[in-house]
């Protein structure tokens, strides 16, 4: 921020660069604010209503989503003994993350099966994530019963 006068350089004064460098600072400070919300532009919250698809082996999937949260997840996979199973989470909260909004939950529900064996209560571990753009969601799950053991980990994708 010097200028040159009648062949000689003059330095600004002290006040002068001070207030250059605040200058400097907002201007960086609206740059990287800029970056922050043209990144979380891209990431979109999931409609509030119902995705349906698979779980394991083409077994149906039903994911309804309600404002910030998913409201219930209805899924198949296959049990011991090759039974089909069923079971139902609800109420999962969202979080909002730079790649899409993600969910998880470790909780025990109820799980029938197509067989005559009764309902199990089993341990549930479902993980799942939304793309940017809200449209499609895809993540896994594991069923612990004690009466069967564990589905190993199921891979899941559910869209519009």
């Amino acid at each position: 921020m010097a200028e040159l006068r009648r062949d000689r350089l003059v330095r600004p004064t002290g006040t002068v660069l001070a207030v250059g460098a605040a200058a400097v600072a907002a201007t960086a400070a609206q740059a990287a604010t800029a970056r922050i919300r043209k990144g979380a532009a891209r990431v979109r919250p999931p409609a509030s209503r119902r995705y349906t698809g698979h779980a394991g082996q083409g077994h149906k999937l039903l994911l309804v989503v309600a404002g910030n949260s998913v409201q219930l997840l209805s899924f198949q996979f296959v049990g011991c003994s090759r039974q089909l199973g069923t079971t139902t989470l609800d109420d999962i909260p969202l979080t909002w993350t730079n790649s899409g909004y993600r969910f998880a939950i470790t909780a025990y529900g109820g799980v029938s099966y197509t067989d005559s064996r009764l309902d199990d209560n089993a341990r549930i571990t479902l993980a799942g994530q939304f793309d940017p753009a809200g449209r499609s969601a895809r993540g896994s799950v594991r069923v612990e019963s004690p009466g069967c053991g564990h589905t190993g980990l199921v891979h899941w994708s559910a869209g519009r």
